[in-house]
């Protein structure tokens, strides 16, 4: 499929933006939920920036739910993680392959940051749209 037609086929939506502090710690963050209602398939795509010299860990983990109310854990089997965010890897995926309407993605450091921030961004990126081409 060339890229002009990818185009058509996907649907994009910002989901978390946030800045993890000390103050943070160990408290995971949850995500605004996605309702993929029309898709197949969804990743997300997060990207963190870390602004000390600190090399803090940052796992993720998914949520899903059929009402957007009562979410509970993904099971691992029904998703796909990179590597844990970090200085060395700013980029991350978690795919999601379950078959719930609303997923939420779930952030928690691996230990409290001292002084370091971390600024992360994540997309969930849709595909396999129902309908397409998708507005």
């Amino acid at each position: 499929m060339a890229m002009k037609d990818m185009f058509s086929y996907m649907g994009a939506r910002e989901v978390m933006r946030k800045q993890f502090a000390a103050s943070d710690a160990t408290t995971p963050a949850e995500s605004t939920g996605l309702d993929t209602l029309g898709f197949d398939s969804v990743t997300f795509v997060v990207a963190g920036k870390v602004s000390a010299d600190e090399d803090p860990v940052m796992n993720f983990t998914l949520k899903h739910s059929d009402d957007n109310v009562n979410y509970v854990d993904v099971p691992e089997d029904q998703m796909m993680v990179s590597d844990p965010l970090s200085y060395e890897a700013p980029i991350q995926k978690v795919g999601y392959i379950g078959g719930r309407r609303y997923v939420k993605l779930v952030a928690t450091m691996s230990s409290a940051l001292s002084t370091a921030t971390i600024d992360t961004t994540a997309v969930a990126v849709m595909l396999r749209p129902a309908i397409a081409p998708v507005a």
